[in-house]
């Protein structure tokens, strides 16, 4: 989902507009401005419920983005203070929230997506096995060693040189 907001192909209004699938594309949840990606996913002013719980993400509201990848390129930049993760469950359960309440259906509130974020995110790390930290491999110097008698190590290349019509192969051998 990430990936396909920062290529701005996921189907908002204006995106559907685009496609000749809609005709309007103000967002029915605030009705203050158009349905794109930034609008939908960070700032509509009914998304502030989900923002106001965190200090960075506030300090961040007051930019004005032109295309989601330029804020999660921010965002990532600032990844010592932001948790990514749980920045992301909060685009997929806004967006999720945003498909359900277009189809009639009930899902959390806005002012409630926060807790379900964490809950969610909790119980993702508590279901990850433990990490085990892995030494860092120190790098050595491969050295060729050529096969054991009677073994034979044969490498070939190929070329083809369309222009002149001809291919070729060259063989090397070593015992």
């Amino acid at each position: 989902m990430l990936w396909r907001a920062s290529h701005n192909a996921i189907p908002t209004l204006c995106n559907l507009q685009r496609r000749n699938v809609v005709q309007v594309t103000l967002y029915s949840r605030c009705k203050l401005g158009d349905e794109d990606i930034i609008h939908a996913l960070w700032s509509c002013p009914c998304l502030f419920a989900v923002w106001s719980k965190d200090d960075e993400l506030i300090k961040l509201l007051r930019y004005k983005f032109l295309q989601f990848s330029d804020l999660l390129g921010m965002d990532f930049s600032m990844r010592n203070c932001i948790d990514l993760n749980l920045l992301v469950i909060c685009f997929w359960l806004i967006w999720t929230k945003r498909n359900l309440d277009r189809l009639g259906e009930a899902f959390v509130d806005l002012c409630r997506i926060r807790t379900k974020v964490m809950t969610l995110l909790h119980e993702f790390q508590t279901a990850l096995p433990p990490q085990n930290w892995v030494q860092a491999l120190v790098p050595r110097v491969v050295r060729w060693i050529p096969p054991i008698s009677p073994s034979l190590k044969i490498n070939f290349d190929g070329a083809t040189f369309n222009e002149i019509g001809i291919a070729g192969i060259y063989r090397c051998c070593s015992s």
